[in-house]
Parts: structure tokens; sequence; C-alpha cells
């Protein structure tokens, strides 16, 4: 068994990614524009740190979320992350998980260590807040946003061998 969910973006994640690409991409030609006195290697040098730079941070987009028979995968285009759901306790749909006024990793996905009132410190492997999904373990929470999280909620309960 292997289900897959979409990790779509939010409105704010896809305007700030479209967003990132022009800074990137006008610092690495900023120096040829310029005219800066720096020699031919250090420009070509200074081009390609700036869209490697932009190509690491694309590596954090969440592609998708792929629940198998013990475990999630999040699927990005780095090294995929997997979940063993195991000791899962529970997996609540909760839209305002994620509602805070400062969020880091906001380019290309929301990734890493968070706070919220309601759910304390979590980690976050997501894309768009109003689609939340928190997974409660005995020593972490984590939070997803597939796109069907009602659905994602469910199977992993099943997964999890929790009740509804």
């Amino acid at each position: 068994m292997e289900s897959r969910f979409a990790a779509p973006m939010c409105r704010d994640v896809k305007a700030i990614t479209r967003f990132f690409p022009v800074i990137f991409g006008g610092n690495a030609l900023v120096p040829f524009l310029m005219r800066f006195p720096w020699p031919t290697w250090l420009l070509v040098l200074y081009a390609t740190l700036q869209i490697g730079l932009l190509v690491y941070l694309a590596s954090y987009k969440i592609l998708a979320y792929i629940v198998t028979e013990d475990s999630l995968i999040v699927r990005y285009w780095g090294r995929p992350v997997t979940i063993p759901l195991a000791d899962l306790a529970s997996a609540t749909v909760d839209p305002e998980a994620m509602r805070v006024p400062i969020r880091r990793g906001i380019a290309f996905s929301i990734m890493g260590v968070q706070k919220s009132n309601t759910w304390g410190a979590y980690r976050a492997y997501a894309s768009d807040p109003g689609r939340a999904v928190v997974l409660s373990f005995a020593d972490r929470r984590i939070v997803v946003t597939p796109d069907r999280p009602e659905e994602f909620a469910a199977l992993v309960r099943q997964v999890g061998k929790l009740g509804s």
C-alpha cells in the first residue's frame, strides 16, 4: 500500500518562491552590469555561487507526502525524510496550527522548527499552512500540509493503528 498526497503551495509561498530567482539572478548579474573591477574568474565564481545557492534552496521544495504501510515519506527535491508512524499518538487536522506572525523558511516551503501557542514546538514540512495536519508522537510533533488533509489524517491514523 502506498498513497500519495500532493503538496500545494499557498499564495504567500508561491509569491516568495517566484521572487527568489529574481533576487539571486539579479545578484549574479550585478557585478557584470556594474563592471566591477574583478578578475573574470571571480565574476564567474560569484555568479555561480548565487545560482548555486538558489538551486540549494529550491531543493527543499516539497513535492509530495507518501504514506506507506508503516511510515510517512516527505518527498522533496533533496533527500526524502522518512517518518515512522509506529508510535503515532494522534493525527489532527488544524488549519490554525501554523497561524503565527513569523514563519521560518518561507521560500519554496516552510520547513524547520516552528512554534505555536496551541501546539508548542513542532517540526514543519509544509507549503500551505491552511491545510495543516499535526502528527503528535510521544516525544515530538510534526506538521505537514497535504492537498487532502482529512483523507490524509484518516489514512495516517489507520497506518498508525489509531482509532478515528
